[in-house]
């Protein structure tokens, strides 16, 4: 299964995102690299859409509005990665630069969405 490992043109994320490349595949994943979209990259006309009304995005940009170019930014790399599922047609995992991979690829049912970490979310392994 593809991997897409999301990372950001800084020393600390690229030495993480090497590991965790190392890590998806030692386990037989085939991953790539792609550095992602930072507030400095952002282009809003990539997605030319206003915040949702009261969503967490918003709220962001009214209550931390220090934080919401950080936000806007994940969520663009979120967008591109889901156009790129659409575009090959093919599911495929969104990691983010501190992903450690534990196990090898499997053939796992499910609809539109699955959420691989949720296990160890809050525990060990973690590359922080």
């Amino acid at each position: 299964m593809k991997v897409q490992i999301t990372y950001i043109d800084r020393p600390d994320s690229i030495k993480q995102a090497k590991q965790s490349l190392a890590s998806f595949t030692k386990k037989g994943w085939d991953a790539e690299l792609l550095e992602g979209v930072t507030p400095a990259t952002l282009n809003e006309n990539d997605f030319p859409y206003q915040d949702m009304e009261n969503g967490r995005l918003a709220s962001f940009r009214v209550n931390e509005p220090k934080k919401y170019p950080v936000k806007k930014s994940c969520l663009f790399n979120n967008l591109k990665f889901c156009q790129k599922v659409i575009e090959l047609d093919t599911p495929m995992v969104f990691a983010e630069h501190d992903a450690l991979c534990i196990s090898s690829p499997e053939e796992w049912q499910f609809e539109e969405f699955l959420f691989l970490s949720f296990e160890y979310a809050f525990e060990p392994p973690t590359a922080l």
